[in-house]
């Protein structure tokens, strides 16, 4: 029996993160989530994801920017998906992107890209 893969989404809209905890579910992920960079540390540091899917735009003092830096210095052998409506060319580096708005086919696109062998 295998492993499931360990998706961590971090989201501040309620809906995007809750349709990604459904997706990546349905295609056997154990998936946790957060509503920022402060909510997800303690994740990251329990149990570090195999794939974290990052929100770049979430609200307040709180930015994608800084949940990357956070992921990277918690979990580095994470791989890193930016989800966002910016234009992929404002992205920073990262190991694959979800355009908001996302289809169940771009998820799962991601999804055998990145999954652990």
């Amino acid at each position: 029996m295998t492993t499931p893969t360990e998706v961590l989404v971090i989201d501040d809209v309620d809906d995007q993160r809750e349709l990604l905890r459904t997706l990546f579910s349905r295609a056997g992920c154990d998936v946790r989530t957060a509503v920022g960079t402060a909510a997800a540390e303690p994740l990251l540091a329990e149990q570090p994801p195999d794939i974290a899917v990052i929100d770049l735009l979430l609200r307040g003092r709180d930015d994608g920017w800084k949940a990357m830096e956070r992921v990277k210095a918690l979990a580095p052998d994470s791989k890193i998906v930016i989800c966002s409506v910016l234009d992929p060319a404002e992205f920073p580096a990262s190991d694959a992107h979800l355009p908001k708005p996302f289809t169940a086919a771009q998820v799962r696109r991601v999804l055998e890209q990145l999954r652990p062998s």
